[in-house]
């Protein structure tokens, strides 16, 4: 392993990136979707590894002295679909109309996490393995989204839109483009911060 960079021995990258979908904007109206790598940059990340997180205050059952006396905050993290060397190393929410375009986008989306892939690296995990444990955590704290948002001016949702939300996330796809010339900056910036890198990513411009 290149302990300056903890890239495995033997890895090489090809000149495909993988980006990943934001969480559904929907999902803030009670809870905080935040990135767990920023500051982090160009590093390696392991398939299954934190890429996000979702935070929601509260009890499992939302009762009012529950709440009170016992509110904590639950997590569920965003789960990477590969392995490989993170780029755009930011994490966040998703509108929902560009959620419903994702799995078709004919090319990159803006400021989508992304992470150039080691050649040979198997293909992706699906939706459901990336998002499955933040959406069971919405599912299983659903009482505070059938109420009026308690942080923004947001309406109760009903059970049928939550439900809609999470299958709509569970279909997003790791969607694989080219990496140049989307993170052609990138590949320079990585070059000047960590020299270590520049043996990696010599085929690229």
């Amino acid at each position: 392993m290149n302990a300056e960079v903890s890239i495995p021995s033997g890895i090489a990258f090809g000149t495909k990136a993988l980006v990943v979908p934001g969480l559904a904007s929907a999902f803030t109206h009670s809870g905080y979707i935040r990135g767990v790598h920023e500051g982090n940059n160009y590093r390696w990340i392991k398939r299954g590894e934190a890429i996000g997180r979702l935070d929601i205050d509260g009890t499992e059952s939302g009762g009012f002295f529950a709440d009170l006396f016992g509110s904590n905050t639950h997590t569920a993290f965003v789960k990477s679909p590969v392995s490989g060397l993170l780029l755009h190393n930011s994490y966040t929410d998703a509108p929902e109309y560009s959620l419903k375009d994702w799995n078709t986008a004919a090319h990159p989306p803006l400021a989508a996490l992304a992470l150039l892939l080691p050649e040979g690296e198997p293909s992706p995990e699906s939706g459901k393995y990336v998002f499955g444990d933040a959406c069971r955590l919405v599912d299983q704290m659903r009482h505070y989204y059938l109420k009026a948002s308690r942080y923004w001016t947001l309406e109760a949702m009903d059970n049928d839109r939550i439900s809609a939300l999470i299958d709509l996330q569970l279909n997003m796809q790791p969607r694989i483009f080219d990496a140049s010339p989307k993170w052609d900056d990138y590949f320079r910036e990585a070059r000047i911060q960590k020299p270590a890198l520049r043996p990696y990513l010599k085929h690229l411009p």
